[in-house]
């Protein structure tokens, strides 16, 4: 018996939907600046990345080594136009956008003036923060989105340069501070600027349910980074605004969607007693802080005292927060604790 072989033939066909990426076009080339027009095709807003330099291909492909980031967000079913310098050597562009854990790259080598860019597509996994993420780097500033995953405000606090790991995580040694409210839903980009030889990044978020404090190092241009985090039990927050004489002016934040009212010691006291609350005497004021607002009071010098203390009360527990290492240049030390109302 003569065994004959039979040939079957398949017609395979792969199919993947690009729809839902960015799609790029060259408008114009002028004094070695392209400008792109990126199209969202999508009936939803897009944030998106992108270096506002050319780079070599394997760094666009891979997103790496890119050190000119910027965002834009472009509407559903709409247009944006950037602009992207020609760099030496580097012939290729890159964008980059997020979906959830996905990061996707779109890039493209040898740009042409005819309107067509043959763009491709890359993805890697990525892990992630839903509140914070680390976008990239442009010069020698780190880009973060920061997003409030709340249904009510919250306050962002956030030192403006780098610092070191111990004041990263213990939110001391801090000299440039700055602050701002996030709306429910909202988010926003920030930088933070290198500093020496200081690695790390401090970042707190206060609200009405989150009161957390963020640090992280090892910072990467691929958009990676060490992230930490510490829960706070007070809600309220404190922030040295410098000494007038001998008294430390100090700003006390609410974050939450109600006034509370803020008890205090006018002197300064020792830590046992600034912890527990204990020991105050006749020296304790109240003031009361409004809603996603805040006042400004004085704790004067005593003796050799070294700590000033705050808290409230809400239902049978008193949330304390004292400090200490009050300093000139506006830096503090803060804690937290609780104990019976």
């Amino acid at each position: 018996m003569q065994l004959q072989e039979i040939l079957k033939v398949y017609d395979f066909r792969i199919t993947y939907d690009f729809s839902h990426f960015l799609r790029l076009k060259t408008i114009s080339e002028s004094n070695f600046v392209w400008t792109i027009e990126v199209k969202n095709p999508n009936p939803t807003p897009v944030e998106f990345i992108y270096n506002k330099k050319m780079c070599h291909f394997d760094d666009a492909k891979n997103w790496t080594n890119l050190t000119d980031v910027s965002y834009k967000t472009v509407s559903g079913n709409s247009t944006e136009i950037v602009t992207i310098s020609e760099n030496l050597f580097a012939t290729s562009v890159s964008f980059s956008f997020f979906n959830g854990s996905t990061k996707y790259m779109i890039y493209a080598d040898g740009l042409s003036d005819n309107g067509m860019i043959d763009f491709r597509i890359n993805q890697k996994s990525q892990a992630y923060n839903t509140r914070i993420r680390l976008m990239g780097k442009d010069n020698n500033k780190w880009l973060i989105k920061l997003k409030n995953t709340t249904s009510n405000q919250m306050l962002v606090e956030y030192n403006t340069k780098m610092c070191f790991d111990f004041d990263a995580q213990n939110w001391t040694g801090l000299l440039d501070l700055a602050d701002f409210y996030l709306q429910a839903g909202e988010t926003r980009y920030i930088y933070i600027s290198e500093n020496g030889t200081a690695t790390s990044i401090a970042i707190t978020l206060s609200g009405q349910t989150l009161h957390y404090s963020y640090y992280a190092d090892d910072l990467s241009t691929s958009g990676t980074m060490s992230l930490n985090s510490l829960s706070r039990s007070s809600r309220i927050r404190i922030e040295n605004r410098g000494k007038s004489g001998t008294k430390w002016n100090i700003r006390v934040k609410n974050p939450t969607n109600y006034d509370i009212t803020v008890h205090y010691n006018c002197k300064m006291c020792f830590e046992n007693d600034a912890k527990n609350w204990t020991a105050l005497g006749n020296n304790e004021r109240v003031v009361v802080v409004g809603s996603h607002s805040y006042k400004d009071i004085q704790i004067s010098e005593n003796w050799f005292a070294t700590h000033i203390t705050l808290s409230y009360v809400s239902g049978s527990t008193r949330y304390i927060t004292y400090a200490n290492e009050l300093n000139v240049n506006k830096s503090i030390h803060m804690y937290w604790s609780t104990k019976g109302a």
